[in-house]
């Protein structure tokens, strides 16, 4: 008996303890219920504002970065389809005339490479000028197609300078050159910063066949560069993958010499023209693009390998590499980001991204473009701070979430 009372005992203290243990949740429950009552009606409302704006963030965040992952016919190569309208700049800023006075009565070459290229127009005659000086020795030295972008903030005087320019060449730029007028409707303080990547996008857009090298308009191609980069480009296993870059060199001025006068006559036309004023020791006028002012943005094209290469060659990617290059229009190929504008990281991004999604470098052997500098002396530009965010806290947090292929030794490179 005195057992059994026991264990009667025992177990009425245990469900006594499991009740006392209740209340004490149902007290604590009730107590934070309470606290959050007694809070004053403005505190309760940004109390559940917050818990309710934490949840919408974390699930817009979960569904906006979701990516399909696919597998190529070979099974080999893995890349991810990625959202890129994280890419373009709100497209209502700009109006866009596409193929403004354009002439194209034949049909086009499918095979031809497209030059994707991008200037100024504004209401200075002389501006202007020296811009279409520069489009003019562009078009005499490439045997493809031109599309260009063209920029302004003016909407119908600007017309004024494009239509006789247009007219008084359309024997040369008839069923090869295609005009891309966009009209900035930015507010003044925006319109300070030239959105450089908007116009390299757009006129890679309106080009109409799958090879496109995108060049700013004041580097100007050796002579027969493009049947020389068909060639190579044929030849290459990967026609996808495969980037083929042009060496960059920079024509300095000297003496009383204007850029704006310097035309593709003053520019040699071959590699072997190149490399012999190259090799004049007295002749310090052409040099490989910035190698004085930015090394790195071009000295991964190992210009002392090309000097004497007969054929392409394959070159790694290193930091704040930034050559000019042709490649295939594919829908794994990135777009420019828009948000980069003015100076700094507009390029540089778009050759990141291409490194990070598994594109590789090529450099043709016996073709490169050369840029009429604009003054003796280089300018020493600085990064906008809203760049710089831009790119730490928008561009890179994409990449990551995009590309899987973003390690650690990735970000090490680009010390991100």
């Amino acid at each position: 008996m005195i057992r059994s009372g026991n264990i009667v005992n025992r177990s009425n203290a245990v469900t006594q303890a499991k009740v006392l243990v209740g209340q004490k949740k149902s007290k604590s429950f009730k107590g934070s219920k309470k606290y959050i009552a007694n809070l004053p009606q403005r505190l309760r409302l940004f109390f559940w504002f917050s818990v309710i704006l934490l949840l919408l963030c974390f699930y817009v965040n979960l569904f906006a970065h979701q990516i399909d992952v696919q597998i190529d016919d070979s099974g080999m190569k893995i890349f991810k389809t990625f959202k890129k309208d994280r890419h373009y700049m709100d497209q209502s800023k700009f109006s866009m005339i596409y193929n403004y006075r354009s002439n194209f009565t034949r049909s086009i070459a499918s095979d031809h490479i497209t030059i994707a290229t991008h200037m100024s127009a504004s209401n200075s005659s002389a501006s202007n000028s020296a811009r279409f000086q520069r489009l003019l020795d562009l078009n005499s030295r490439w045997d493809g197609y031109i599309s260009v972008a063209v920029y302004t903030k003016q909407n119908a005087t600007v017309t004024n300078f494009i239509d006789p320019f247009i007219k008084s060449h359309a024997s040369s730029f008839d069923g090869k050159v295609s005009f891309h007028l966009i009209i900035d409707k930015r507010s003044d303080k925006d319109k300070k910063y030239y959105p450089i990547n908007v116009m390299r996008n757009i006129a890679m857009e309106q080009t109409e066949t799958e090879l496109v090298l995108n060049l700013d308009v004041d580097f100007i191609p050796s002579l027969h560069s493009h049947d020389r980069l068909k060639m190579h480009i044929s030849h290459l296993k990967d026609k996808i993958w495969s980037i083929m870059v042009l060496p960059a060199f920079e024509r300095k001025l000297s003496g009383n010499e204007n850029w704006a006068t310097i035309t593709s006559s003053n520019l040699p036309a071959t590699k072997k023209e190149l490399l012999k004023r190259i090799g004049a020791g007295d002749d310090e006028r052409f040099i490989p693009f910035h190698s004085k002012f930015f090394p790195a943005g071009h000295g991964p094209t190992e210009y002392a390998r090309w000097y004497k290469a007969s054929d392409p060659y394959h070159v790694g990617y290193q930091k704040d590499y930034e050559p000019y290059y042709v490649v295939r229009k594919s829908a794994e190929l990135p777009p420019f980001w828009e948000h980069f504008t003015g100076f700094g990281k507009n390029k540089l991004s778009w050759v990141e991204e291409m490194y990070i999604a598994g594109y590789e470098l090529f450099i043709v052997p016996d073709a490169f473009i050369i840029h009429i500098n604009h003054s003796k002396k280089e300018i020493h530009r600085r990064l906008r701070k809203e760049m710089n965010i831009e790119y730490k806290h928008r561009f890179w947090p994409y990449l990551t979430r995009t590309y899987a292929k973003v390690s650690a030794k990735n970000k090490a490179i680009f010390k991100v």
